[in-house]
């Protein structure tokens, strides 16, 4: 994936939001806490694929707990 790519604004993204609108086209989830807005690589580092973002369900990775 590009490195560079248009977000939009800060006021698009709520405080405690995962935006998955850029997972297709750039590979990232943003990710906006209180301490600001965050893009994670939406890949894993032990094969490449593409993990999914579960919600409330989620871990500090952003996959399923098991």
């Amino acid at each position: 994936p590009s490195l560079r790519f248009v977000a939009g604004r800060p006021a698009d993204y709520a405080v405690g939001s995962v935006s998955e609108r850029f997972t297709e086209s750039d590979g990232v989830w943003l990710v906006r806490d209180q301490a600001g807005i965050f893009a994670l690589l939406a890949q894993c580092t032990h094969l490449g694929c593409r993990p999914r973002w579960f919600g409330d369900e989620r871990n500090s990775l952003g996959v399923r707990a098991s």
